[in-house]
């Protein structure tokens, strides 16, 4: 009796398990995603000089994070994407500016468009980098052009065609 117990815990366990694993997946591939498109921002941002103040992974209140120099790096409650805040970048009022040179509003247009692009950029570029490892190291299987039969007085049969072919 209490073996039957546990074998059905175990089986309705390994029944989770297996339909879980593949969400856990997606959410896991999509928050890579978002990371990478995000550090884009965000190293794009440091090179031009801007401040950074937030590294978000998530939307609204912070679970988890920590502070490290000028940025603070959080996980945020909502995971439906990302930001970087950026010293004067303000969508909510966006005539708003600030005096500090390292602004993101007090840099050229060129060098915003840089930040803007990169998140895009660094998503081409990741994705190059997956396709090459992933059919490097998983590799990816062809079926053989094999004959399989053929059938007797038809024209494959009269020029010779063998099965296995």
């Amino acid at each position: 009796m209490l073996a039957s117990v546990a074998e059905n815990v175990w089986s309705a366990l390994t029944g989770l398990w297996a339909s879980a694993w593949p969400i856990l997946l997606l959410v896991f591939g999509f928050g890579l995603v978002i990371f990478v498109h995000e550090f884009g921002h965000f190293l794009a941002a440091k090179a031009v000089g801007i401040k950074v103040e937030v590294f978000a992974l998530g939307f609204g209140p912070r679970l988890w994070g920590f502070g490290r120099g000028e940025t603070d790096y959080r996980i945020s409650a909502v995971p439906l994407g990302g930001y970087i805040k950026m010293l004067g970048q303000d969508d909510a009022n966006p005539g708003e500016r600030v005096d500090d040179p390292r602004s993101y509003c007090n840099k050229t247009v060129g060098q915003r468009l840089v930040v803007i692009s990169a998140g895009v950029i660094m998503n081409l570029f990741f994705a190059c980098l997956m396709f090459i490892i992933l059919f490097r190291f998983v590799g990816v299987n062809f079926q053989r052009p094999e004959v399989g039969n053929v059938d007797l007085n038809k024209p494959a049969a009269v020029a010779g065609v063998l099965p296995g072919d």
